[in-house]
């Protein structure tokens, strides 16, 4: 029985010296972290700040673009009633130039057709007489025999 009781007793010691060394490995694993965790633990802050930073600007610039965006859409909005006016202005002042244009053109045209009808007629008869007074002349010109041009009364123009 004592030999029973010294192996209990050494298995005993084994299990708790096994324990201990266990322990001691943990905490030494541990404490290194903790180490690593703290020299980190500055670069960390200083990037968290960043980050904090950073999100802070890009709320306050949102905020100012959303602010800038709504004071463009209100001045469009207003903007808009001047934009009808000036394009009805302009599309009555087009309509104005083409009612003007047309009463000009018309004026022309009726001028033009009461110049031909006023010159057309004279015309027709200055032409009748200029053909009654060639034919006159084409009889009066008859040939004397010789059809050649240097024994014929009328010499030829030159």
């Amino acid at each position: 029985m004592e030999v029973r009781l010294t192996i209990f007793l050494a298995l005993v010691s084994v299990v708790l010296i096994w324990n201990t060394v266990l322990l001691w490995a943990l905490f030494k694993g541990l404490s290194r972290s903790a180490e690593k965790a703290t020299r980190l633990e500055g670069p960390s802050e200083k990037l968290l700040r960043v980050l904090r930073s950073t999100v802070l600007h890009a709320e306050s610039v949102s905020a100012k673009a959303t602010d800038y965006s709504s004071k463009a859409r209100e001045k469009a909005v207003d903007l808009g009633g001047d934009f009808d006016r000036a394009q009805n202005w302009f599309r009555f002042g087009l309509a104005k130039m083409d009612f003007e244009m047309n009463r000009v053109s018309e004026g022309v045209r009726d001028a033009t057709v009461r110049a031909k009808e006023a010159a057309e007629e004279p015309l027709s008869r200055a032409g009748a007489v200029v053909h009654g007074v060639k034919a006159v002349l084409e009889l009066i010109q008859l040939p004397m025999g010789d059809d050649s041009p240097a024994h014929s009364k009328v010499s030829p123009p030159r």
